[in-house]
């Protein structure tokens, strides 16, 4: 089989990403291990590379947009679901009834703390309802 440097430029995206087999490693080492110049052409592309994108990696090499996008989704989801129980937590706090000796009435029978407990509860839905709706 006759390896060219375009044969090694194709699998070189999965060579630095180490998505590829023992068996092509080989050839690819094999190949830069014969044509130097093409080893130190391709070292060249590479740190420019990482220079371009800014080393995002403890090794140096760029971060993964991907991972990065991953990243922001699950700490965006995590924000919502602290919203939510909170939101509901304090929605449902102020409408609670229960039996406190005389009969079912309000847990919160204090006019100051009714009026403080629902402003919370509206602000944390509005927080809630923009963070979904933002998508950011």
């Amino acid at each position: 089989m006759n390896v060219t440097r375009d044969v090694i430029l194709d699998v070189w995206p999965l060579y630095e990403a180490n998505e590829v087999s023992a068996d092509t490693r080989a050839l690819v080492d094999g190949f830069l291990a014969k044509d130097a110049e093409f080893s130190r052409l391709l070292q060249r592309a590479d740190a420019a590379t990482r220079r371009t994108l800014g080393a995002g990696a403890p090794d140096g090499r760029p971060a993964d947009p991907a991972k990065t996008m991953i990243a922001g989704v699950r700490g965006r989801l995590a924000r919502q679901r602290w919203l939510t129980g909170a939101a509901v937590f304090a929605s449902l706090v102020p409408l609670s009834v229960g039996n406190l000796g005389g009969g079912p009435q309000m847990v919160i029978r204090d006019f100051p703390a009714l009026w403080l407990a629902i402003p919370v509860a509206v602000g944390l839905w509005i927080w809630l309802w923009r963070t979904t709706k933002a998508g950011v």
